[in-house]
């Protein structure tokens, strides 16, 4: 197993995600099964043209994630960054 992926596996028993390492190596060898999946040659065009906007497109998306998780910790360590609902006004009509 992987050093990355022992480190992973501790964490999430440290941090009570799994009950055991045990535990978590089962599920992690259980995820890790994979199958083999040929591609369809009708589709290399179409896969090539995404493949070149995902390429173009990745390093922004990247840096945009990355700023928005930032700003997540953020909210969570400061608080609501919303300004407060306005209260109700209640009219009475007599």
């Amino acid at each position: 197993m992987p050093i990355g992926r022992s480190k992973m596996l501790l964490a999430g028993v440290g941090s009570g995600g799994f009950g055991s390492f045990e535990e978590a190596s089962r599920i992690a060898r259980e995820a890790n099964r994979t199958r083999r999946i040929d591609p369809d040659p009708g589709k290399k065009e179409l896969c090539d043209e995404l493949f070149s906007i995902y390429k173009e497109i990745h390093p922004r998306a990247k840096s945009i994630s990355h700023s928005l998780t930032r700003l997540g910790r953020d909210v969570k360590q400061k608080g609501e960054c919303a300004p407060p609902a306005p209260r109700r006004l209640s009219f009475s009509f007599r």
